[in-house]
């Protein structure tokens, strides 16, 4: 029996078992949900993780495919932000601001160019192809769900039926980030001559914006490692004397940024401490504002540009060629020297070839995916979008598999799903499983998140 044989026998179980007993599991989900309501998915007005009935099960040789994937983007962005910082001629070819170029520009004081960062793709089971959505830098999240979603499981009992029968491993998605953060530390070169002391880290956000119970969570798993780690707003430090601190008293050695860039260039005048401890070197930023060459929407685009390609392998190029969808800008001639635009009657006659999105949002804000609407909608957010900082996209078809909603009392029925591999300083490190029953998988309105395993064999 080949890997994908065992993975969908796996799969064809869990499917057995809940027609067998749906009551039972209907009961279990219930209970799930429950549990998740005084969990730390909870956010004071939702349950920020609606799950279903069949987690997410990968073979090894799908996590094979997931490494490559990941370690050869990862090489690719690298290259495309020291190309940026290096080359003020390949710069010409993003659209980014003068406030995000100096930031960009700001020497970081250590060598990895892109600590952490998760990948979203489509992933076909059946042959192993995949597209990618976006990618995530700074601010990538997530985490936390997969951690708590696992132990909620436990609820299931065709999760736990299943889990007598084969052999499951999942990702731990904390410590191998702690153990990144503290040596990449350790590279940095601090300009401070402060006398030996215990690190003391920071994990920043604007906490209207930030997963703050995820962050929370980050801190205990650092101060369990036997680092001091709190949760602090971008807008309370305070820099004195080349030494930021905290809103209590405390220097800041380092910083693990959840704030995306975006976020910080809209609120410039309200962080000048951070933003200045940053600029002199004075702090260990992780990551540092560098990460944005590669965080925005447009990256898709750039990655499909000469300037790129000649910089590249032939192998990466392939990839991109591959398994990087066709992206133009949203505009008549394209708003760089570089990029393509797109005519608006082409966009507007091609509904379903086409997905269009902002260049730097998150979150699945103001995207549009022309399957998902009528051509009167499509229309209406083409028209409102075109020349205002938007890209047009190929669509991408998602592959879909059997799931079930218990909790809305629903029938099985194909799902779409999109994959979110995690990249921490290069090496490949989890999954982040998501589904939806649209053709789009929107955070927050229809996705449904699954904690993610990897079958090794019968028991």
């Amino acid at each position: 029996m080949t890997n994908n044989e065992l993975r969908n026998e796996v799969n064809e179980a869990y499917i057995a078992h809940i027609r067998a007993h749906r009551e039972e599991n209907r009961k279990g989900m219930a209970a799930m949900r429950e549990d998740l309501l005084h969990s730390t998915l909870f956010n004071g007005e939702r349950v920020i993780s609606a799950p279903l009935g069949i987690p997410k099960v990968f073979s090894e040789e799908d996590i094979e495919r997931f490494r490559y994937a990941t370690e050869t983007t990862h090489s690719i962005c690298c290259k495309m932000i020291r190309h940026y910082i290096d080359d003020p001629a390949y710069r010409a070819a993003f659209p980014y601001s003068k406030e995000c170029e100096q930031l960009i520009l700001t020497d970081a004081g250590y060598e990895s160019l892109l600590p952490m960062a998760r990948f979203d793709i489509f992933y076909n089971e059946e042959t192993g192809d995949y597209k990618f959505c976006e990618i995530n830098t700074d601010g990538t999240s997530a985490m936390n769900e997969d951690y708590v979603l696992d132990k909620a499981y436990f609820h299931s009992p065709a999760h736990q039926a299943v889990i007598r029968e084969y052999a499951f491993e999942n990702f731990d998605l904390f410590t191998p980030w702690i153990e990144t953060f503290l040596r990449l530390y350790d590279t940095w070169r601090d300009p401070r001559g402060l006398a030996p002391h215990t690190i003391n880290i920071a994990i920043t956000d604007f906490m209207d914006r930030g997963v703050v119970r995820e962050f929370e969570e980050f801190a205990r798993r650092f101060q369990k490692a036997g680092v001091f780690c709190q949760v602090v707003d971008a807008r309370d430090m305070v820099y004195k004397d080349g030494l930021l601190y905290s809103p209590e008293g405390w220097v800041i050695d380092a910083i693990y940024r959840r704030a995306v860039t975006g976020d910080v260039l809209r609120r410039l005048d309200s962080c000048p401490d951070f933003l200045q401890a940053v600029k002199d070197g004075r702090v260990f930023l992780c990551g540092a504002f560098r990460s944005q060459v590669v965080h925005t929407k447009w990256t898709f685009l750039a990655m499909h540009l000469a300037e790129t390609k000649r910089f590249l392998t032939e192998e990466e190029s392939a990839f991109i060629d591959a398994h990087i969808p066709l992206t133009v800008d949203l505009s008549e001639d394209g708003i760089t020297a570089s990029s393509a635009g797109i005519s608006k009657e082409d966009v507007l006659a091609n509904k379903d070839a086409y997905i269009i999105k902002p260049y730097d949002d998150f979150g699945s804000v103001g995207v549009t995916a022309g399957v998902t609407v009528s051509q009167e909608e499509w229309a209406s957010a083409v028209h409102a979008a075109y020349g205002t900082g938007f890209i047009c996209q190929e669509y991408c078809t998602q592959y879909a598999t059997t799931n079930i909603d218990l909790a809305e009392d629903g029938d099985f029925a194909p799902f779409i799903n999109m994959s979110g591999l995690y990249c921490y300083d290069g090496k490949f490190t989890g999954v982040f499983s998501r589904q939806s029953p649209g053709g789009i998988i929107a955070s927050h309105h229809n996705e449904k998140n699954l904690p993610t395993y990897v079958v090794t064999g019968r028991r």
